[in-house]
């Protein structure tokens, strides 16, 4: 009788099924590690989301592709890791992987990437940080989708309150230095 391993919360599946794919030679791509970090995102096992990061970014090293390797291909399972770890309140590790691991990796987060990052960061009151994800998205030519505009507009009123007191501490420190 076979022993059932993986419950509610446990991904586990998911990596057997990536491991099985290895051994018999099928090369799994950006979107089967997309597919796997968000099963454990859903698992809110935002550990093992950054696991199945690790293990692309592993394969993708190894593999050297032969041709010029796109990393922007890659980007849904930076954008489903950044999810998993705002879910699971990760918030400074997400940021992190943002603005600091992805540059690294050569990746370019797309709107799907900052729509997850600003979600999370609305829902944990980190208004500052979303305005700097804004800015992000200004100076990189990255238009909000709808989602993005529907959780703008439910935490409108913290991030005003937020825009106008950076705003005076900015033109402050600009008369300050005069």
């Amino acid at each position: 009788k076979a022993q059932r391993t993986s419950g509610i919360n446990d991904p586990s599946l998911g990596f057997r099924l990536l491991k099985e794919m290895k051994q018999k030679q099928i090369q799994p791509n950006p979107m089967t590690y997309s597919a796997l970090i968000d099963v454990c995102g859903r698992c809110s096992r935002s550990d093992l989301a950054l696991q199945a990061l690790r293990l692309m970014l592993d394969d993708q090293k190894q593999e050297q592709m032969k041709k010029k390797n796109n990393n922007n291909s890659a980007v849904g399972a930076w954008t489903a890791a950044i999810n998993a770890c705002g879910k699971a309140g990760r918030v400074d590790t997400a940021m992190k992987l943002f603005f600091e691991s992805m540059p690294r990796f050569g990746v370019s987060p797309n709107f799907v990437t900052c729509g997850c990052l600003v979600d999370s960061l609305l829902r944990h009151g980190r208004t500052q940080e979303t305005l700097e994800v804004l800015r992000y998205m200004k100076t990189n030519n990255i238009e909000p989708s709808q989602v993005m505009y529907t959780s703008l507009m439910t935490y409108a009123s913290r991030l005003a309150a937020t825009s106008s007191s950076w705003s005076s501490n900015s033109s402050s420190s600009r008369s300050d230095t005069s």
